[in-house]
């Protein structure tokens, strides 16, 4: 592949990631009500939320009580869910999270992750997005 071609796949897997992105901050933190409604949530909507966290948080670990907390927080949290993807930087997150991420949501599709809200999708999508667009 020539150099303009490969720029050209680095832009747009830049776009893949931005649009998966922009579209999580166009969620309001109330949308986020019916996963806090889930006493027990199903395995799908954990692991998104696992991966969120192991993508954008600095001090992550693969584990559903501190994903869960990130989700609780109130949106001037510096951990909530938005401020932690408002400030994600695609050049920070190195190949054992991304690896990390991609072995935990491997066997996840959209339909399960879809269970009486869209929201966690839109989630979903950015972990894909980035999963599927980062080259470490």
């Amino acid at each position: 592949m020539t150099e303009k071609g490969n720029e050209s796949l680095v832009d747009a897997n830049a776009n893949a990631i931005e649009v998966a992105r922009s579209a999580c901050l166009d969620l309001r933190h109330r949308d986020l009500n019916m996963v806090r409604t889930f006493s027990k949530p199903p395995e799908a909507i954990k692991k998104v939320y696992i991966a969120l966290h192991i993508l954008c948080s600095e001090n992550y670990s693969p584990d559903w009580q501190d994903a869960k907390k990130m989700v609780f927080c109130s949106p001037e949290n510096e951990g909530s869910i938005h401020s932690l993807i408002r400030r994600w930087d695609g050049s920070r997150v190195g190949r054992e999270r991304v690896e990390a991420v991609r072995q935990l949501t491997q066997d996840l599709q959209e339909r399960d992750v879809y269970v009486k809200e869209e929201y966690s999708v839109v989630y979903y999508r950015f972990v894909r997005a980035v999963c599927d667009n980062t080259h470490c």
